[in-house]
């Protein structure tokens, strides 16, 4: 029974590829040897996408790497190749259009590719493992949602052909993962067996034992994760477990006395083998917290221990942006040290920038971390043209607020706002009004750019009228160049049904708003962007407050740390928004929706149908508006009755 199943699978495999726009020479590839890539992108989502890029994700049971593909276009098709290595066991590959965001995943499929044996007919050990790595480990990398279920069967194929790979521990945590979230309880028996193998031992090693709890944990078996956890503490006192119990602990700990002691406790137990990274990570926490109290000295000495260039600019970056003001409608609280550190933080940015492959990580290519690198800098470099803003260098600021701008091709509205009163200062009013006027025609100013704008212009020419008209004019252009571009973006995919609770306790299903148009924004209280995009989206909710037909729903997911529920509550309450939220504790409804990123917004027709997804937060308040007005209004039809009321 196993070989037929293995056969069944690997013919599907073999047919779901060569069905599909991608094709393989050899289909059957080993490992060392280049395998041609051939494209066709006709009939697929990226038919009409001006240049496409492939990258290809080698992966194994707990590895990835990203590598380049070179291709070209000659005719309806791109074809390249890739040169695999002698160790490799499967790669995915990864297609998506450049400089937009849209890709082709074969219907959520995926292009996964498995290296086979001399034969050409069995995979290599590893080969299975790592495709199941890929949609239960690293969907994003390898280009495809999350499937628990697909992924499993994919390890259970690996163990069929393999037997060896089913005692390799990384095996065993990814079944015990997808076992869970599959919800297969047979899976579920065969590795609740394995952990009372590893526990049963007569002389058991940490290692076996810290897997039997692992696996315990991935069902919340808490008895046998209590008998476990007392085993290990009194055989391994210092061993693995403890330290992560202090780890974990560390991270929820918000008392600073009380958290620089577990730090020094996980330092003292491993000594010089703790990991650099993680205790960079762990340094430039307390850095931070001691830096909210204005104790310098402190902060100074624990981010001398953050050994990793990038982590410590991150920390300078946001640490100045807040001292600087965080932005320009507050005081800066300390400019002099706001400067010196922001200074520093693009420093180490450009030179990582300088030599990108010293930093790179596996799951990027060169090219992807240079862009990286770059829009790294770019933010860092908008805040210290902030910092010297406000030291009096306007020609300064201007010059790194131009490197900010320019990464993000203008399109960003608070760097804009920001870019533009840079100019004035920095150059001329009329500078800075050319500048406005192009800004406003192209959607992209913000409601404080427009204000300076009117300044400006009745500066110069003291027609209120004639301002009001013209200003008029920009927008109206700005507001039906914006409406086309996104009625471009309309498509209809069917939504998932779910069922949450909201705040309030009551329980809310897509199901039952069959016959209205439904937003739902997903967010989670630490994503930055989703929470500066909330002003506008209250001004959206607040336009269709009269409409019944229109729904709004909030769902808070991605949490992982502490009350889920009164994170959010408390967070909502504060800011006074009206927002109907639905907890998404488990994130199996953002999984559901293929959510790769947040923010992210689905706008639904009263069929229950997706017509349009847009993800991230361009800055600009009014531009959501309209965006949010335009896809209700296209998706809801002659069925959105009623107009909304008018926008704040």
């Amino acid at each position: 029974m196993k070989k037929q199943h293995l056969t069944l699978l690997f013919a599907i495999i073999s047919l779901s590829l060569s069905a599909q726009r991608l094709s393989l020479v050899p289909s059957h590839p080993m490992p060392g040897e280049t395998v041609q890539i051939i494209y066709k992108p006709a009939g697929g989502p990226l038919e009409k996408a001006n240049d496409i890029v492939p990258v290809a994700i080698f992966l194994d049971q707990d590895k990835i790497e990203a590598r380049e593909i070179n291709w070209s276009k000659q005719s309806d098709q791109y074809s390249g190749s890739l040169a695999t290595q002698a160790g490799d066991k499967a790669f995915f590959i990864v297609l998506r259009a450049k400089g937009e965001d849209l890709k082709d995943d074969n219907e959520s499929m995926g292009y996964p590719t498995l290296l086979y044996n001399s034969d050409r007919s069995t995979p290599v050990q590893g080969a299975n493992a790592g495709i199941a790595n890929g949609y239960i480990m690293q969907p994003y990398w390898s280009g495809v949602n999350r499937n628990a279920k697909r992924g499993l069967e994919w390890l259970k194929a690996e163990f069929a052909a393999y037997p060896s790979s089913k005692k390799i521990d990384q095996n065993i945590l990814t079944y015990s993962y997808a076992a869970q979230q599959a919800k297969d309880e047979a899976a579920k028996a065969d590795l609740r067996a394995i952990a009372e193998e590893k526990a049963a031992m007569k002389k058991p090693n940490e290692k076996a034992l810290m897997l039997a709890y692992q696996i315990h944990q991935s069902f919340k078996d808490q008895d046998q994760m209590d008998r476990l956890k007392e085993r290990m503490q009194k055989l391994y006192p210092k061993g693995l477990h403890v330290q992560t119990d202090i780890q974990n602990a560390f991270w929820r700990e918000h008392d600073i006395v009380k958290k620089v002691d577990l730090f020094n406790q996980w330092q003292g137990l491993l000594g010089k083998e703790a990991n650099a990274d993680t205790k960079g990570q762990m340094a430039a926490q307390l850095a931070v917290t001691f830096a909210e109290q204005k104790k310098w000295a402190e902060f100074d000495r624990y981010m001398a221990m953050v050994t990793n260039p990038l982590e410590k600019a991150g920390s300078y970056n946001n640490l100045a942006w807040d001292l600087a003001g965080a932005g320009l409608d507050k005081e800066a609280s300390d400019i002099t040290r706001a400067r010196d550190i922001s200074g520093e933080s693009v420093r180490l940015v450009e030179t990582a920038i300088s030599n990108p492959g010293l930093s790179k990580p596996p799951f990027y290519t060169l090219n992807q971390w240079k862009k990286s690198l770059e829009s790294t800098l770019a933010t860092y470099a908008d805040t210290y043209a902030l910092t010297l803003y406000r030291s009096n260098d306007v020609e300064g600021a201007l010059k790194y607020q131009t490197i900010a701008s320019k990464s993000n091709k203008f399109k960003d509205a608070s760097m804009n706002e920001r870019y533009s009163l840079y100019l004035e200062k920095a150059k001329s009013a009329a500078d800075a009004q050319l500048f406005l006027e192009k800004a406003i025609t192209e959607g992209v100013a913000s409601p404080k750019m427009k204000s300076q704008y009117r300044q400006i212009f009745l500066a110069n020419n003291s027609l209120e009228q004639a301002l009001d008209k013209h200003m008029a004019l920009l927008e109206k252009a700005s507001i039906e160049a914006q409406r086309d571009e996104i009625r471009k973006k309309m498509i209809d995919l069917p939504a998932a049904d779910f069922q949450l609770v909201n705040l309030q306790g009551e329980s809310v299903s897509l199901a039952g708003l069959k016959g209205k148009v439904v937003i739902l924004d997903f967010w989670a209280t630490w994503c930055g962007p989703c929470k500066a995009s909330f002003p506008g989206m209250q001004r959206a909710v607040s336009a269709f407050e009269n409409n019944p037909n229109v729904v709004f729903l909030f769902v808070d997911t991605w949490e992982s740390e502490g009350d889920k529920q009164k994170n959010a509550a408390d967070f909502i309450a504060q800011n006074k928004y009206t927002f109907n939220v639905l907890m998404d504790n488990s994130s199996e409804v953002v999984a559901k929706y293929g959510v790769d990123g947040i923010p992210t917004k689905f706008v639904l027709d009263p069929q229950g149908h997706i017509r349009f997804k847009s993800v991230g937060y361009g800055g600009n308040e009014d531009a959501l508006l309209e965006e949010m007005k335009t896809m209700i209004e296209l998706a809801g039809g002659d069925a959105l009755h009623g107009s909304p009321a008018g926008s704040n």
